[in-house]
C-alpha cells in the first residue's frame, strides 16, 4: 500500500497544491504500474465515475421523457438474422464511402494500411496493452450481434475522429519502424507524416471545394418553401409544420420579414386558412402533421387542396369551415 496515492496525500507527502501535478495521479494520468492489483480498484472507480457523470447528464432527459426513451425504442425492432446479416455488409460499405467520398482511392489504401498497422505497431511486442481500436471494434461487434439493427452509415459518425487517429498512429508506428541511422532520422520521420497529413488535406480539399462553391449559394428546399409561402401567404392563414422542420421553417420566414403570428397555434385564433407543410422525404403525411399539432379537429380534411410540391415537401391549403 505504499504507492498508495490517496495515503500519501492523507499522510502529507503531496501537497494538495502538487496533486495535479504528479505523475501518479490517477485521474489525469495513465495509472502507474507499480499499483500492481490496485490497477483494477482505479479502473473499476473510473467505470464508476463515468457511469455516474453520465447518468447526471442524461437527467433532463430521463425526467422529460422517461428511461424508456433512452434504454428503449419501440419504433426500432431487432431484425431477423437473415436480414441483419443481408444488410450489415451494404451498410459498412456504404459507412467506409462516405468517409472516403472525397478522397482519391489511393488514399484510402493508405488509409486501410494505416488502420491495419495501428494494430501491432508501435510498441510491440514491449507493450501489453489491448490496442485501443481493437477494443472498439470488439465492442461494436458485440452490440450489433445483441441489438441486430441496421448500421446507418450516421451511427457510426462519432468513430470518425477515432478511425483518423488509429490510422496516423498507424502511419507514424510504420514510420517508427523504418532503419534509419543518421543524424536526422528523427527530422525525416516527423516530415514524412506532415506530408502524409497535407497530401490526404489537400486531396480531400481539391475534390470538395468545386461542390463547396456551387452549393454555397444554392437554396435548401426548406428554404425555397419559405420563399413560397413569403408570395403566398395572406392576412389570416396560419402554417401548420411539425419537428424536425419548425424551427428551420420559421428562420426563414422571419428573415424573410414575415411576422410570426403566422406559425402561432394558439386556442381561439381566427384563421381564415391553414397552411400545412408535409415532409414527404420523413414519411410525413397529411393527417400525421395535423395529428402532431393536435390540429386535426380544427380542419376539414375533404378541403385539403395540394398547392406546391417539391423533391421533399408538399404545401396544403385548408380553408376555414
Amino acid at each position: 500500500m505504499e504507492d498508495c496515492i490517496f495515503c500519501k496525500i492523507s499522510a502529507g507527502e503531496i501537497p494538495s497544491e502538487k496533486i495535479l501535478e504528479t505523475d501518479n495521479f490517477f485521474v489525469i494520468k495513465d495509472i502507474n504500474p507499480k499499483y500492481g492489483r490496485e490497477f483494477y480498484f482505479y479502473l473499476g472507480l473510473s467505470i464508476l465515475g463515468v457511469i455516474v457523470f453520465t447518468g447526471f447528464l442524461y437527467l433532463p432527459i430521463i425526467f422529460s421523457s422517461g428511461l424508456q426513451s433512452i434504454v428503449g425504442n419501440e419504433v426500432i425492432e431487432a431484425l431477423s438474422w437473415s436480414d441483419f446479416t443481408q444488410s450489415l455488409l451494404p451498410r459498412i460499405k456504404n459507412t467506409w464511402n462516405e468517409w472516403n467520398r472525397s478522397l482519391p482511392q489511393v488514399i484510402s489504401y493508405i488509409a486501410i494500411g494505416g488502420l491495419l498497422a495501428s494494430f501491432f505497431v508501435p510498441k510491440l511486442p514491449g507493450n501489453r496493452r489491448v490496442p485501443l481500436v481493437l477494443a472498439g471494434l470488439l465492442w461494436i461487434a458485440t452490440a450489433l450481434l445483441i441489438q441486430r439493427v441496421a448500421p446507418w452509415p450516421r451511427i457510426w459518425l462519432f468513430l470518425l475522429p477515432f478511425f483518423v487517429i488509429w490510422i496516423t498512429a498507424g502511419i507514424v508506428g510504420l514510420f517508427s519502424l523504418v532503419p534509419v541511422k543518421f543524424e536526422k532520422s528523427e527530422l525525416l520521420v516527423r516530415g514524412l507524416t506532415i506530408s502524409v497529413v497535407v497530401c490526404v488535406l489537400a486531396a480531400g480539399l481539391i475534390r470538395t471545394y468545386p461542390q463547396f462553391t456551387e452549393k454555397l449559394f444554392a437554396k435548401g428546399e426548406i428554404e425555397q418553401v419559405a420563399d413560397y409561402l413569403e408570395d403566398f401567404l395572406q392576412q389570416g392563414d396560419v402554417v401548420v409544420i411539425t419537428s424536425p422542420d419548425t424551427v428551420v421553417l420559421k428562420y426563414y420566414l422571419m428573415r424573410n420579414n414575415l411576422p410570426n403570428e403566422f406559425t402561432e397555434l394558439v386556442q381561439n385564433k381566427d384563421v381564415n386558412r391553414s397552411i400545412v407543410v408535409v415532409n414527404q422525404a420523413l414519411g410525413q403525411t397529411l393527417e400525421y402533421v395535423l395529428e402532431r399539432r393536435s390540429y386535426q379537429d380544427d380542419v376539414e380534411l375533404a378541403l385539403a387542396e395540394e398547392v406546391y410540391r417539391s423533391r421533399r415537401f408538399i404545401i396544403f391549403q385548408i380553408p376555414k369551415n
